[in-house]
């Protein structure tokens, strides 16, 4: 499934975030959370993106081949299966494993979600120390 502009922009932010712990530029810093001004981190983020660059296709095309979209083709895949008479019970099988696999996802990414905010939280935090 092929990402698009958001999703790449997003994802690339986030390791960025990750990564240096700037704001991506297009994301809106909190000035109580991010004092790095703006031209600063838009030339942290060319140089980031620029030395990481074979990293951040091989992360991309990996997300593009993790993400799932339910955007019509399971019942086209269905429909294939039964005109090729592959029997109704490997069908529920297979669509089993695909809810299994969903569950899996969405684990994956309330953690990830959750470290994010935690990150945030910490980061915030420390910067409130020094003050």
């Amino acid at each position: 499934m092929k990402l698009t502009k958001i999703e790449v922009y997003e994802i690339q932010a986030f390791a960025f975030r990750v990564m240096t712990g700037y704001m991506a530029p297009g994301k809106d810093a909190s000035p109580l959370a991010d004092e790095t001004p703006y031209e600063g981190r838009c030339a942290a983020w060319d140089e980031w993106r620029n030395e990481h660059a074979p990293c951040i296709l091989a992360m991309l095309h990996g997300f593009e081949a993790l993400i799932d979209r339910d955007d019509g083709t399971i019942a086209e895949c269905e429909a294939l299966l039964l005109a090729a008479g592959v029997m109704p019970e490997a069908n529920e099988s297979l669509r089993a494993e695909l809810a299994e696999l969903r569950r899996f996802r969405k684990a994956i990414m309330d953690y990830d979600s959750n470290l994010y905010d935690a990150l945030a939280d910490s980061d915030a935090a420390h910067k409130g120390e020094g003050e």
